[in-house]
């Protein structure tokens, strides 16, 4: 039994592993409990060999303006979670970085000078509590997949069917996940993975408005990318997460390539 807390884009793909292989899984939503005390006693019930947290507070506006609420579901839930004892394996994003404009090698042990939203701060601090009582930090970025975030579509998926004409940073690096790619990986890190830091991103650094003129390339989206210097300041200009501990994953373009071919 695997316990998967969330029920959004990240949840949704990694339960289809679970599925394929004949793991019995269980979804657990915010809406499922009330506090802390009631989530660890829901978990206790299912007696999960693993919990997977997907559950998270990624509003960057939310959060800067109710910062309590990225402190409870980013820091303190994963909190609960490893202090009653569970193995955790908790998605966390390449937004725990500082600017990192000079583009230092960011792999899994390399510190972050401080992240630069409340967002990235609060999970941080998650990740942070999750390594010191043992359990697994998994970081993805820009996730997208066939399954839909209930909250917002993916990058890709907007870039894919908007019509507009879009001006889109060129100054800020990243490395896509493509979650259909990433999942399986994820299951096996909560089945019998070492504890510790994983990054599980596709190959290949992008930016924003490289990425999102090859998607449009690949459904004929004539709608033009303008490449503009955005300088923003809350995720990292060069966020391009290194992975150094696992098989690397095929390259974005590759994956971006397969899911436009399903027609997802």
């Amino acid at each position: 039994m695997i316990v998967i807390l969330g029920t959004g884009q990240a949840a949704q793909h990694i339960a289809d592993p679970l599925r394929e292989r004949g793991i019995p899984y269980l979804f657990l939503s915010r809406k499922d409990w009330a506090d802390r005390e009631e989530l660890i006693g829901l978990i206790k019930d299912a007696n999960p060999k693993a919990v997977i947290n997907c559950a998270a507070q990624r509003d960057i506006a939310l959060c800067e303006s109710k910062p309590h609420e990225a402190d409870e579901a980013n820091v303190y839930i994963p909190l609960a979670v490893s202090e009653a004892g569970f193995r955790q394996v908790y998605i966390s994003t390449d937004y725990v970085y500082d600017l990192n404009e000079k583009n230092r090698t960011l792999h899994e042990e390399e510190p972050s000078h401080g992240a630069l939203s409340v967002y990235g701060q609060s999970k941080l601090r998650g990740e942070q509590v999750v390594l010191e009582r043992g359990g697994i930090v998994v970081r993805i970025s820009s996730p997208f997949g066939p399954h839909k975030s209930p909250f917002k579509a993916s990058f890709a998926d907007f870039a894919m069917s908007s019509q507009n004409n879009l001006e889109l940073p060129c100054d800020q690096h990243f490395k896509p996940t493509y979650m259909p790619d990433a999942a399986p990986v994820i299951v096996d890190l909560a089945l019998d993975g070492d504890p510790g830091i994983y990054h599980v991103t596709n190959e290949g650094t992008t930016d924003w408005a490289v990425f999102a003129s090859f998607v449009r390339e690949q459904v004929k989206n004539k709608a033009k990318v303008v490449a503009v210097t955005r300088k923003d300041k809350t995720r990292p200009m060069w966020g391009n997460l290194k992975n150094t501990k696992l098989q690397p994953l095929r390259h974005w373009a590759e994956a971006v390539q397969e899911y436009v071919r399903k027609g997802l």
